[in-house]
């Protein structure tokens, strides 16, 4: 039976990989000048664009026209034709598509395996002039009817609860909307440990499900009007689901509670497990993909935490009291959570929450009260005055929540940080904690060695991983739109060159979380306009001027070429950087460097390098293109 499932899934997993199909559009990319589209959800507003995924249903190649299958992203410039597009509408666009491209920069995310894990490989930007509607408008009244109930829902979180820092969370919280969440917003609620609660899944579900409880408890006193009451839960809690996106997490919550809704009804017992089980079946039996996704094995890996540990830690205190009561199981169930959560949280986020106890000790009751106030404000919209005073009780909850939430993240040793922890090593912590757990439960001491024996084994790919990093000497030039950013790496020091160009917040926050991966614990930082101040800064690396030394390997950066600082000699160098955009022909730099390798950086012009390539393939010289390339890394010895 075991081997049967496990075709099965193989089967299904194989066929629900579209660019499997002959007929995928991404083998007609170059061969097509245009293709029929039809936009499946309504379009995203961005600062300058639209952006929505569309169904690819035809090419066009020379007058023929040619059925085609799949999905892709269309970024629609902002302007009065785009801003009338909406869900279900038919265009025919010029075939601007571009494949996917890796990640520029180590240690980034990939959103290329992302998207791909989504049935989505290409993207295009378009003009007005490079699409036209056929006017037609195709589309189905049960996703048109929760898209509709979806933007109703935005609308009046927006209309009363102004606060852009506020509303932007609630419509996170309650209807799964993370597009207006600013980024520093989002991190504060990684770093507390809390971020669960505004992804919506099984707690927003959990919660839903309680209250359509509570709304028709009076359902209750007959089978018949109990089978009334399952199934209006059930399609009211579906109709959630569709609201939210149909995201992993709450398709495996909605699927869960329908069972245990009609179990319940049936007279049944319900094993967690078992619910667990069936959830998930049935979930990966439609999109097997689904499996790949972090938010979907996060959702999983809490709910069998819960309920595997939960009860234990439940019991280890004696109350009662109805609110340490209430406390402490909220105390057993985040820790709970955490544990069986953390060979994941190490892999994907490298950080532990130092404080996430009391934060979810105070962050879950708000949330109660909010999802509670949320559907409220949602349906009493239409009702002005209950609307509004609903909406500044949010708004108040929402700060409270806000602020508290920036209290914990800003608590001295609120976060540790880990460098890069691979899925090997969290297999081992996983089998550490599965092992010794059940030695506690059954006291076995085979399940004692065979947990030790996890646990040192992790310590032993641990420090491998450790001393390999230590020992580690790169020389990088990174990939950011016009700017210099270029770094020598001595095992855990960084020297790190830049220009002036002034970083934003995810560019922090990648160079912050791509040194923590790689054990970096010391940076030196140098803005190459002051590379006037010459001399020694460190050991194995020596900078004068626009040269710089790296045990062995010599780089010399030119920004601009000066006969006052042309070097005296014609000097040898491993790598020559242009940077900043000069004005410059590389047969000048030749005069004054030799070099088989030049290096452009992304602050230079596509045109300059263009004509700087064709130069330096006619002198027999190797050039690296660092925008379209990705970063350049090279080991040094």
């Amino acid at each position: 039976m075991q081997i049967n499932f496990l075709m099965l899934g193989n089967f299904l997993a194989f066929h629900s990989i579209d660019a499997d199909d002959p007929n995928h559009y991404t083998h007609f990319l170059e061969s097509s000048d245009h293709f029929l589209v039809r936009i499946v959800e309504p379009p995203i507003e961005k600062q300058n664009s639209y952006k929505a995924e569309v169904e690819i249903k035809a090419r066009a190649d020379s007058g023929k026209v040619e059925s085609t299958c799949g999905h892709a992203i269309i970024y629609f410039k902002k302007d009065s034709s785009s801003a009338k597009l909406r869900y279900g509408d038919e265009l025919i666009v010029i075939n601007n598509f571009q494949l996917i491209a890796p990640p520029k920069n180590p240690d980034e995310f990939d959103y290329r395996k992302y998207a791909a894990y989504q049935n989505i490989y290409a993207t295009a930007f378009l003009k007005q002039d490079d699409y036209g509607s056929l006017g037609i408008n195709k589309t189905y009244w049960i996703f048109e009817s929760t898209y509709w109930l979806r933007e109703k829902s935005i609308h009046a979180i927006e209309t009363y609860i102004p606060s852009v820092r506020e509303s932007s969370v609630a419509e996170a919280m309650i209807i799964g909307d993370r597009d207006n969440l600013s980024f520093d917003v989002h991190q504060s609620f990684v770093d507390a440990g809390v971020i669960h609660i505004i992804v919506v899944a099984g707690l927003h579900v959990g919660i839903l499900y309680l209250l359509l409880q509570r709304i028709f408890f009076f359902l209750d006193k007959k089978r018949q009007t109990r089978i009334v009451k399952s199934f209006l839960i059930v399609v009211l809690i579906w109709l959630f689901a569709f609201v939210t996106g149909l995201s992993a997490p709450v398709l495996r919550a909605a699927t869960m509670f329908s069972f245990i809704t009609f179990g319940k009804n049936m007279g049944r017992s319900i094993h967690p497990f078992n619910v667990l089980a069936c959830s998930a079946f049935f979930i990966l039996l439609f999109n097997p993909l689904l499996i790949t996704e972090a938010g979907f094995q996060l959702s999983y890996g809490a709910v069998f935490g819960i309920t595997t540990i939960s009860s234990y830690i439940d019991k280890r205190l004696y109350r009662t009291n109805r609110v340490v009561d209430y406390l402490w199981k909220i105390v057993a169930a985040s820790t709970s959570a955490q544990i069986a959560l953390l060979p994941f949280t190490l892999h994907y986020f490298n950080q532990f929450p130092v404080y996430f106890i009391p934060a979810n000790v105070v962050v879950i009751p708000i949330t109660f009260a909010l999802v509670w106030l949320g559907v409220m404000l949602i349906l009493l919209q239409w009702i002005s005055p209950l609307a509004f005073v609903t909406g500044k009780i949010m708004q108040g909850l929402l700060w409270l929540l806000n602020e508290f939430i920036l209290l914990v993240q800003h608590a001295p040793f609120s976060v540790i940080h880990f460098p890069e922890f691979t899925w090997l090593q969290a297999t081992l912590l996983a089998l550490s904690f599965i092992f010794i757990f059940q030695f506690f439960i059954s006291k076995r001491k085979s399940m004692l060695f065979a947990g030790m024996v996890s646990f040192i084994a992790l310590l032993a790919v641990t420090d491998i991983s450790f001393l390999e990093s230590s020992n580690e000497n790169t020389f990088t030039v990174y990939s950011f739109p016009r700017k210099s950013r270029i770094e020598f790496r001595d095992g855990n020091v960084a020297q790190f060159i830049h220009s002036s160009e002034l970083s934003d917040a995810q560019e922090d926050f990648y160079f912050r979380h791509h040194w923590q991966l790689q054990n970096v614990n010391s940076v030196k930082s140098y803005a190459l306009k002051d590379s006037l101040n010459n001399g020694s800064a460190g050991n194995e690396f020596f900078r004068n001027i626009f040269f710089f030394q790296f045990r062995n390997y010599k780089v010399a950066v030119i920004r601009e070429l000066k006969n006052e600082e042309a070097p005296l000699k014609k000097l040898t160098v491993d790598a020559l950087i242009i940077s900043g955009n000069p004005k410059l022909e590389i047969s000048n730099l030749t005069e004054f460097f030799n070099s088989s390798l030049i290096i452009f950086d992304s602050s230079n012009s596509f045109y300059r390098v263009k004509k700087w390539k064709e130069e330096a393939s006619s002198l027999g010289i190797k050039t690296y293109d660092v925008f379209n390339e990705g970063a350049f890394v090279k080991q040094i010895n």
